[in-house]
């Protein structure tokens, strides 16, 4: 029978159950040798270690079950197999009616192989369209042994006792009659002051001012640098490296900065709302360069002043340019990751010509800004109309009746930003439970066909149309809404509730990466704004526009630098759109936490206590999703404009805010663990490798005892390893004690590893650090040679 089988030495290498070693031309085409192998011996022990001698590093079972996936780890003995995956493709047959969905252990499977390595025909093994994302960057392999906490965390419950409930309230703004606009010859700052001068003069003649009262002053305007001419310094906007030249010879001690530079994207002209371009301009002249500056400025002591101009609703009719608003909420969260910054915000007058804006700058300078952290507190932002200043505050919105007839009307359509998931999806589900029968819902990536969230909706009468665009993309939203309104004939309301988590602490953020949290709040606003003005035809404009913003924008918070200044853009629009749209209600709701949204907290990490108070206070005072969209309905039936909605009264909700970003106490918090309570070491990207002095030996029991890890190697990326820039912080503050200097954290995240954090400690470079990160581990070579087709 054997002779009559057409046989040809193998394509691809197969390893003999006969001989234990790869099978050979000869053996494959010889009579002899498949006689001998249906009686002899089966070799699969010797077979699996000639797997690894091979550098084999993983082994798939085909079929269901892993009978022969057993055996191999069972040889899976001493060397470097310990390190071996082995996988299996299906659900064992008498544990099928368990799994209901069998396809997901074979992409499981597909997933860690690629992952090892190996270039996956991803078309194969999974169905329909999909791309490959960039997930958190701190493992999720912990492992909990202790039980969770019963009682509410320190800090996390504010200080009254009253059961939460709904309160809203609205910006408010105040005279302030004792300010003046300091003269000419007004007294000097209080140290140096560095300006970024706007386009305008306005901030020369600021310098003009503050030199003239004898402070030394450093003005920064933007161009190609770094150049000095006399006390003006010239420097590329977007060179990081480039802001330090700014502070550079000041000293050690307190410097004032007056940042100008929004004022180089002017307001809307006439009816028009800013355009595309504006709002990429404000990005990048209001967030991006004044987030450098504030990584430039470091830990020194520091007095910020952001200035802006018609970005504050404060007379009626006079935000004219509500993109400008991002330098004020960039500078709300920074002053509370910065201790020795103190920031205020200040919106010149519109209506009014700059060159009478300097002495007033100066006065906010020379003035104690206010905290904001109580209700009879004055905020930190103020406004200058009319020559004179104005101090913003907030007051509670009285509460309405349930309304007679919902906002929604039963034959209107409406569309949701976010729409399928999260605060979105709720939302829809209200819509559809108060009678709306059409409905829109907007998401950036498609979902499957027969999504049970929709399908109800569906099944409860609604037409639902799903789009697929990028709200931060304003052709792709222009474009979606577009479709929406040709689909259904109408569109009636829009809400915008997409958008993207905040990214962690200035310390370590980039332009890049901040953009991607800017964007879906911020360039959606163009679009949204052109359904609204007075320019728009009067048959297409919206009805009602609602803008879900954040309670950051009155609180500020920690690692939210980037989603307090989106929200404030939200913010700002909710007040100027409302005072100039004809004929469409406009509401932005600053929203307390929901107890659902965890998106937040999970990028916070895992430890230095913040995640935490912020997952108690959500479970106390957070909105129910039920409960939150009927609170929206009462909004607007109010009125329009812009509000705070919160399950506490003022006192106590600031109270509580207030205690949950105290650093000082998060740091504290971010306490060393025994070594008897660590974690084993997670599987990253580099191999394991010991401290070779006894300054690493040091600097790796430390970062193990921070992260909570029992074993921390030399090349090991620190944020890898599960930290985040919270615990980097309360780990530089132990090594500080422990060396007896001072050390910025910006030497931590610029020095990743033990081995070159303590290089740089003492001084040098290390090169082998650099080296292993690049060439990282045998899992990441034989990624690259897939990728570069050199493939063994």
């Amino acid at each position: 029978m054997l002779e009559g089988v057409t046989r040809r030495p193998p394509a691809i290498a197969i390893v003999s159950n006969l001989t234990g070693r790869q099978l050979t031309a000869d053996q494959a085409t010889s009579t002899s040798y498949w006689a001998d192998q249906l009686v002899g011996t089966v070799r699969f022990a010797d077979g699996v270690r000639h797997c690894l001698e091979q550098e084999v590093s993983a082994f798939v079972e085909l079929g269901p079950g892993q009978t022969l996936g057993g055996l191999v780890r069972q040889n899976l003995t001493g060397g470097t197999g310990g390190a071996a995956a082995v996988l299996g493709t299906l659900t064992p047959r008498w544990n099928a009616a368990e799994s209901g969905q069998p396809h997901g252990d074979l992409v499981a499977t597909c997933a860690t192989l690629w992952e090892l390595g190996v270039d996956v025909t991803w078309d194969l093994a999974r169905p329909g369209r999909g791309r490959v994302l960039d997930l958190p960057t701190y493992p999720f392999q912990r492992v909990r042994f202790w039980p969770e906490p019963t009682q509410p965390l320190p800090g996390t419950a504010g200080t009254g006792t009253a059961e939460p409930a709904d309160h809203t309230f609205a910006p408010t703004w105040r005279r302030d009659p004792a300010a003046r606009a300091t003269s000419p010859a007004g007294r000097p700052l209080p140290g140096p002051l560095v300006v970024f001068a706007d386009p305008e003069g306005t901030g020369t003649a600021l310098a003009d001012l503050a030199a003239g009262s004898g402070t030394h002053v450093v003005e920064v305007v933007p161009g190609t640098g770094p150049r000095r001419e006399g006390r003006r310094l010239t420097i590329d906007p977007a060179d990081p490296a480039q802001y330090a030249e700014a502070f550079a010879g000041l000293g050690d001690g307190p410097v004032h900065v007056a940042h100008l530079w929004s004022l180089a994207v002017p307001g809307a002209k006439g009816a028009a709302p800013p355009g595309d371009d504006d709002l990429r301009a404000a990005v990048e002249h209001g967030f991006h360069s004044l987030m450098l500056a504030v990584q430039a400025l470091g830990e020194r002591p520091a007095r910020l002043l952001t200035v802006t101009r018609g970005a504050a609703d404060i007379l009626g009719g006079d935000a004219t340019a509500p993109h400008q608003a991002l330098a004020h909420g960039l500078g709300r969260a920074a002053r509370h990751e910065y201790p020795g910054l103190t920031w205020s915000g200040a919106d010149l007058d519109p209506g009014a010509p700059l060159d009478g804006a300097a002495p007033q700058l100066l006065t906010e300078l020379l003035t104690e800004p206010g905290a904001g952290d109580a209700p009879d507190s004055p905020d930190p932002l103020t406004g200058w109309r009319r020559g004179r200043r104005w101090v913003r505050g907030w007051t509670p919105v009285p509460r309405h009746a349930e309304p007679d007839l919902p906002p929604w009307r039963p034959d209107g359509t409406y569309l949701i930003t976010g729409g399928t998931r999260g605060l979105g999806m709720a939302l829809a589900r209200h819509l559809v439970r108060a009678g709306v029968r059409r409905l829109a819902l907007l998401a950036r990536t498609p979902l499957p066909e027969g999504d049970e969230e929709v399908a109800r909706l569906e099944a409860a009468g609604a037409e639902v149309l799903l789009l697929t665009a990028d709200a931060g993309v304003p052709e792709q939203l222009r474009a979606a809404l577009r479709r929406a309104r040709k689909h259904f004939g109408a569109l009636h309301g829009v809400i915008h509730a997409a958008g993207l988590p905040a990214g962690g602490l200035l310390v370590r953020r980039t332009p890049a990466e901040a953009a991607q949290v800017l964007a879906p709040k911020v360039y959606a606003m163009g679009p949204l704004a052109e359904l609204v003005g007075p320019d728009t035809p009067e048959n297409e404009r919206l009805e009602l526009l609602v803008l879900y913003s954040s309670a950051v924008t009155a609180f500020g918070g920690i690692g939210e630098g980037d989603y307090c200044a989106a929200n404030t853009v939200l913010d700002a629009y909710g007040q100027a759109l409302a005072g100039a749209a004809p004929s469409t209600r406009v509401v932005s709701v600053a929203w307390g936490p929901w107890q659902h949204d965890v998106w937040q907290s999970e990028r916070l990490g895992t430890t230095g206590g913040l995640a935490d108070r912020v997952a108690a206070y959500r479970a106390r005072y957070g909105f129910a999703d039920d409960a939150g969209c009927a609170l929206l309905d009462r909004i607007l039936a109010g009125g329009h404009g812009s509000v705070m909605a919160v399950r506490q009264p003022l006192r106590e909700v600031l109270d509580a805010w207030t205690n949950m970003l105290d650093l000082d106490g998060l740091l504290q918090a971010a306490t060393a663990a025994p070594q008897g309570e660590r974690f084993p070491r997670p599987r990253l990207r580099t191999d394991f490798a010991a401290p070779r002095t006894e300054a690493e030996a040091r600097m790796a029991d430390l970062w193990g005892a921070y992260l909570g890890i029992d074993q921390v190697g030399v090349h090991d990326p620190f944020f890898d390893l599960g930290g985040n820039s919270l615990t980097g912080m309360a780990m530089v503050l132990a090594i500080e004690k422990d060396l007896g200097r001072p050390i910025a954290p910006a030497v931590l995240f610029e020095h990743p590893t033990v081995a070159a954090f303590a290089a740089a400690l003492d001084g040098g470079g290390d090169p082998g650090a650099q080296e292993a990160l690049s060439t990282s581990s045998a899992r990441g070579q034989r990624r690259r040679r897939a990728r570069s087709g050199n493939r063994k």
